[in-house]
């Protein structure tokens, strides 16, 4: 949301909580703050499939090991 920017500052450090990702869902955790902010994406399986591998190459070497 608006609301979620305006809590982000220069310098800021984030962790990713990628665990639900499947969901469509991400948690950012602003770790500066403290404090965490619910993310939506629109990934399709193929896309969340490269994300998860680190990347296409890495899923294709994976699928032809």
């Amino acid at each position: 949301s608006k609301e979620d920017y305006d809590k982000i500052d220069a310098g800021d450090q984030f962790e990713i909580d990628l665990s639900t990702i499947k969901t469509g869902k991400v948690s950012l955790k602003n770790k500066t703050k403290n404090m965490d902010i619910e993310l939506a994406h629109s990934l399709s399986q193929q896309g969340l499939e490269e994300l998860m591998a680190g990347g296409k190459l890495t899923l294709i070497k994976q699928k032809h090991a």
